[in-house]
């Protein structure tokens, strides 16, 4: 069995496999193949196949199986794998408390907070009749006021407190930055300290580089 990341190009689980062209770039020959599943967003939404459903009843991506038969399907828990894994020398991940705090803190807010106010879709899409809610104009209202007062200060919090080196905790809320940046880039532009992040810190790296190309 290989390690297989369910995966649709520029959807969440490319913030699995950014992370994961991070770690090959800095153990370069250590890491084993990643197989990625590559899933058509015409039709993901309305159509799941059965094999994700098989280890994912939700019918979402990410959705990761490990060689060994582990299945996560929340894109911060398989970075955070990823990490613990695969980031022997802590280079990506420090695992001293504070660090880990820090970390997980910022994992569960970009990916259960800050992510959602960007999204079209929903987590329980599949018993929803629209299955891209994040359409509907009193959503995107809701959304727009909630990342102008909440969101995106928070996050402006998150860069201004960083370590002095790339982290895995700048994946997790920089893939959150960068869809504002494809999505809303009026609402990225409103915060010159997310928007000279993205492009000085997020755009320019050749792991993200890579994966949003995959």
């Amino acid at each position: 069995m290989k390690n297989s990341l369910w995966h649709c190009s520029r959807f969440r689980s490319t913030r699995c496999l950014w992370l994961f062209r991070e770690l090959e770039l800095l153990y370069p020959g250590e890491l084993p193949e990643l197989n990625l599943i590559s899933l058509d967003e015409t039709t993901l939404r309305t159509e799941k196949p059965e094999s994700l459903l098989k280890v994912n009843r939700q019918g979402k991506v990410p959705t990761f199986q490990s060689d060994d038969g582990l299945v996560l399907f929340e894109s911060a828990a398989i970075c955070n794998y990823f990490c613990r894994r695969f980031d022997t020398e802590e280079k990506l991940l420090r695992r001293d408390a504070n660090s880990m705090a820090r970390h997980d803190m910022i994992a569960h807010y970009a990916c259960g907070t800050a992510d959602n106010v960007l999204a079209t879709s929903s987590p329980i899409q599949r018993v929803l009749d629209d299955p891209r809610p994040g359409y509907q104009e009193n959503v995107l209202a809701a959304n727009e006021k909630a990342w102008h007062q909440l969101v995106a200060p928070t996050l402006e919090d998150f860069v201004k407190s960083r370590p002095p080196f790339f982290s895995a905790s700048d994946v997790i809320f920089g893939f959150t930055i960068a869809a504002c940046a494809r999505k809303f880039p009026e609402r990225l532009a409103a915060f010159p300290v997310l928007q000279s992040f993205h492009d000085k810190e997020i755009a320019t790296r050749p792991a993200y580089q890579a994966a949003m190309e995959e």
